[in-house]
């Protein structure tokens, strides 16, 4: 029998969450790098952020954001901020 994931995720037809959007990180060794590194270890290691904006966002947006990325990891509004500069500035990221 498989299982079945109960996790809630927001949809526009979601009741409101107390938080308007969420964040993501993506790509394994982007994580890992990160956790030990911050920001700076990012510079050369390919990696994509994503900012689900509720009401505006579909799963399928996310989805396809995620999509040939091996691993994710939600992040806060700040640590967005800091990595989408990275992003923008960096031929290894995606945004």
């Amino acid at each position: 029998m498989l299982g079945i994931n109960r996790t809630r995720y927001p949809t526009s037809s979601s009741p409101k969450p107390n938080t308007m959007n969420q964040y993501f990180l993506f790509g394994f060794q982007a994580i890992i790098t990160y956790q030990r590194e911050g920001v700076n270890g990012l510079k050369e290691i390919p990696f994509g952020v994503y900012k689900w904006e509720y009401g505006k966002s579909s799963p399928l947006d996310l989805l396809d954001a995620y999509c040939g990325w091996d691993d994710f990891t939600t992040i806060t509004k700040g640590e967005f901020e800091q990595l989408f500069m990275v992003a923008i500035s960096s031929s290894q990221a995606w945004c």
